[in-house]
């Protein structure tokens, strides 16, 4: 992971706070260049604009207890958007990670409530988890077809519709996996699609106090 994480550019918006002006401008067109959009008169424009900028004296720069108590007043400033996101990946979260749980117990072969020593069927529950899989297809697909909001909201009533079943009590293995699998896939489409979201609404500050 530090090997690959170290093989990515750096951010950016970083770039440009820091004053590497240059750095940054040369990160844009790489990403131009991966997304296809190099040849896009826009995206050129833009980048040009800010690479006009490397000429422009540096910011004043402050110490850095200056620079940390601004940081946290613009974060304490803003809290009610911190805890907008905080909710929205607490509930994500919350989803997701019980969906995970209630596929291990629902596919334990124990006859009795032990929680110390479960025997699992693997076969069943590593089945169910390609659900990850399509859930990312889902979202991969559609999201900028249909829109991040509408998608976490149609996955959301997903993960509802699919565990309807589970909540009043279907007892069939066919119902119990066909309602396992969906809300899986409907968890990880929600998260997926938030994860793209926030941060194109957000700043740093915000989601990082989240």
């Amino acid at each position: 992971f530090p090997v690959l994480a170290y093989a990515l550019d750096e951010s950016p918006r970083w770039l440009l706070e820091a004053g590497r002006t240059l750095d940054a401008v040369a990160v844009f067109r790489r990403l131009a260049d991966k997304s296809g959009a190099g040849g896009d008169a826009k995206v050129d424009a833009a980048i040009r604009a800010i690479a006009a900028d490397a000429d422009a004296p540096p910011p004043k720069e402050h110490p850095f207890g200056v620079v940390a108590c601004k940081r946290l007043a613009a974060v304490l400033a803003q809290w009610r958007l911190s805890l907008r996101v905080w909710v929205i990946w607490f509930s994500l979260g919350a989803v997701y990670y019980g969906s995970t749980l209630t596929i291990a117990r629902t596919f334990d072969k124990n006859d009795d409530d032990d929680d110390v020593r479960c025997r699992f069927r693997y076969d069943v529950i590593f089945s169910i988890f390609t659900a990850s899989l399509v859930g990312k297809a889902i979202a991969i697909q559609l999201i900028d077809v249909v829109g991040r909001v509408r998608m976490i909201c149609a996955a959301c009533l997903a993960y509802v519709a699919f565990f309807l079943p589970i909540a009043v009590g279907v007892d069939s293995f066919t119902g119990l996996y066909i309602s396992l699998y969906g809300v899986l896939a409907g968890a990880v489409v929600a998260g997926s699609c938030a994860w793209v979201q926030i941060p194109e609404l957000y700043r740093t500050e915000i989601r990082s106090t989240a």
